[in-house]
């Protein structure tokens, strides 16, 4: 009758329980057999799951030994003792750490895309200054620029002239431009060349000085072909104060659009990575039900 019944009931749940295989993580060889028998008894995306599971479990073991062997720790335990937290698991039980695994890396992808997204808002906050400072290097006037070579015994000299006059509202220790040799009609330039001066005793305020300076001829400057058609226009990037203090820079506004785009790539790629793990968080669950 019912006594029968449930007993007939506890022996099968007995033998459902004590049937269901278990992972030996004792050595290296019984976890692989013992996984490899428990993914043989599996089917479909339990199977599936499983084996990722294990896959992922075997990589965090190889991490571990391979650690202990770069750093000569013989003693180091860590590779059997991460085996041996598995001993007695069942197939779900693995499955399901295994998406405990995925949801802890979550919080960390979402610092990254934090962390990049701060970075393009110091970038935007960055170029808007120098937006700003744009205008007052425009103060900085540069006039009368000429490159051209000047023949002496023994080499050809480029050089570059120039008269600068200091309208800005405080002295200059030292000016940082971009040279640009071209040729009109030409579309690519000779060349395009950081350079950059330091006045001695520094530009006063209203102060207008004209300069003849000659690069370096075995630099790149000296390789330009010496035309009679060469001409040159400098942009001004940064000015240094009296004390040598940056006081106007729009060096942040070179290549940020570049910038930005790289980063949203990657914080698009990351938004991607999470769409994937929670749709596989999401399956592994819809598994274990």
């Amino acid at each position: 009758g019912l006594i029968v019944s449930l007993i007939a009931f506890c022996l099968l749940l007995c033998l459902t329980s004590c049937g269901e295989e278990k992972v030996d993580g004792s050595s290296m060889e019984r976890f692989a057999s013992s996984t490899a028998k428990i993914s043989a008894s599996l089917q479909g995306d339990k199977k599936i799951y499983f084996d990722k599971a294990t896959d992922f479990i075997g990589e965090e073991i190889a991490g571990y030994m391979l650690a202990a062997a770069f750093t000569g720790d013989k003693a180091d335990t860590s590779a059997g003792d991460h085996m041996k937290s598995f001993s007695g698991k069942t197939a779900d039980d693995v499955i399901k750490i295994y998406a405990e695994s995925k949801g802890q890396e979550l919080p960390k992808i979402k610092q990254k895309i934090a962390d990049l997204e701060k970075q393009i808002k110091d970038i935007e906050t960055a170029k808007a200054e120098a937006e700003k400072d744009k205008v007052l290097l425009s103060k900085f006037e540069i006039s009368n620029a000429k490159f051209y070579f000047q023949k002496n015994m023994f080499s050809n000299d480029p050089i570059i002239d120039l008269t600068i006059t200091n309208n800005t509202d405080f002295v200059i220790s030292r000016a940082f431009c971009v040279g640009t040799v071209y040729t009109e009609g030409r579309t690519m330039p000779w060349l395009e060349k950081d350079f950059n001066y330091s006045f001695p005793g520094g530009l006063e305020k209203g102060e207008k000085t004209v300069l003849s300076l000659a690069p370096n001829s075995f630099s790149e400057w000296g390789s330009i072909p010496d035309r009679n058609d060469l001409k040159i226009k400098i942009e001004t990037v940064e000015l240094l104060d009296e004390k040598g203090n940056v006081a106007v820079s729009v060096r942040a506004i070179s290549g940020t659009e570049q910038q930005i785009e790289k980063l949203n790539k990657e914080i698009a790629k990351l938004k991607n990575d999470i769409t994937e793990k929670e749709s596989e968080i999401a399956k592994i669950k819809a598994v274990l039900k």
